[in-house]
């Protein structure tokens, strides 16, 4: 093996592989050089793209509070049924739609091949003939948990409000996601769960069971909704059962965007994108559907909301799936999962929903777990 494919095998592992190739042109003798995009690699190097050691400190914690507002729009709905939850195709549309047009306009010259790239190029192998089904199935694969995560916060924000409790508090339940993180890690990948991180996971499990028991307040200028104590303490559980289910189909979403990542570079700005694009489109339809046939929940007030709520929802996607992916997953989760206060204050504000000491005191524990377990990975 001649000195520069050992060069090459051995270099910097933060680039791709095309990175290298722009930046050293003497190397070229290795590769087929019709074009970038056709290059074809003569020794064998891994493909697999390692991930950057780095928090993203400032977009993490934005990240935190987007996702707050998001879950508080979210709680406004009339209604929570699938219908209704379709109505969030104008800010999934509005986003990606932008994002794409300001990303053609970027380059140098603007042809039909660079916007055909742009929206489809993800579905092709490099040379550009064969599909690849790797992309289109983790793309659709992420849709469909995007619009699940989506509609299970709705439905989780409306059975607290039946129950009458502030929805900041059922939301801290999510942070059940780095529990699984940290399960997953050590049977997969063989990283060891030491006695820090074990702390960590019972203390978010225990900050859980005391927001499931834990009894709120009243709410201050709120009308009782005439459910009885046990009917309200079902829909309590009810809420809290779907938070947990979202912080699985969350740790589902980052678990899938960093193996797509690393096994084809695909980047992760670019697979939220096409997602949300995706994910428009079919909702659109079904909404077409839906006020074709007269259903009584589609209102200005819930298209308002779901605008709103999506628009805020899907910028929050894009910045935390590449501050998750490119950086330290960690740091970032456990920032990130600070979410809830945002969600508690806006709704004790805008709906007088007041959560009491112990639910308070239940929903900083569990999220405080999640700074336990990050400090038992730095150990």
């Amino acid at each position: 093996m001649s000195e520069q494919e050992l060069h090459l095998i051995n270099h910097d592992k933060s680039k791709p592989i095309k990175e290298l190739y722009k930046e050293n042109t003497e190397y070229k003798s290795i590769y087929d050089t019709e074009s970038p995009s056709k290059m074809t690699p003569q020794v064998q190097v891994k493909r697999e793209i390692p991930v950057a050691k780095k928090v993203y400190y400032i977009e993490s914690i934005f990240s935190a509070m987007l996702w707050g507002i998001a879950n508080f729009f979210y709680s406004l709905l009339d209604d929570t049924d699938f219908a209704t939850s379709c109505l969030t195709f104008p800010g999934f549309l509005f986003i990606c739609l932008g994002y794409k047009i300001l990303q053609i306009k970027e380059q140098q010259s603007i042809t039909k091949k660079v916007i055909y790239d742009s929206f489809f190029g993800k579905y092709y192998d490099d040379s550009g003939t064969k599909l690849n089904l790797l992309n289109i199935f983790h793309m659709m694969l992420r849709s469909a948990m995007f619009f699940g995560l989506s509609w299970l916060v709705i439905l989780a924000s409306g059975y607290a409000s039946q129950a009458q409790i502030n929805f900041g508090i059922i939301t801290s339940c999510i942070s059940f996601s780095i529990v699984l993180s940290a399960i997953f890690s050590y049977i997969f990948y063989n990283e060891a769960l030491n006695k820090i991180q074990i702390v960590g996971i019972a203390i978010i499990i225990l900050g859980i069971v005391g927001i499931s028991f834990a009894k709120g307040n009243k709410s201050l200028g709120e009308v009782d909704n005439g459910f009885t104590e046990d009917e309200k303490s079902y829909y309590k559980i009810v809420s809290i059962l779907l938070a947990l289910f979202c912080g699985v189909v969350n740790f589902l979403r980052t678990f899938q965007a960093k193996y797509i990542y690393r096994k084809t570079g695909y980047q992760p700005v670019d697979l939220s994108v096409d997602c949300g694009l995706f994910l428009g489109l079919f909702t659109m339809v079904c909404s077409i559907y839906y006020w074709a046939t007269g259903c009584n929940t589609y209102t200005w007030y819930n298209f308002g909301i779901n605008t709103i709520g999506s628009i805020i929802m899907m910028i929050f996607s894009i910045i935390a799936l590449k501050c998750i992916v490119k950086g330290l997953a960690g740091p970032t989760g456990a920032i990130m999962y600070t979410c809830p206060i945002y969600t508690s204050i806006l709704t004790a504000i805008f709906l007088k929903q007041i959560p009491s000491l112990y639910q308070i005191m239940a929903s900083i524990l569990a999220i405080s777990g999640v700074g336990v377990i990050l400090l038992g990975n730095k150990n």
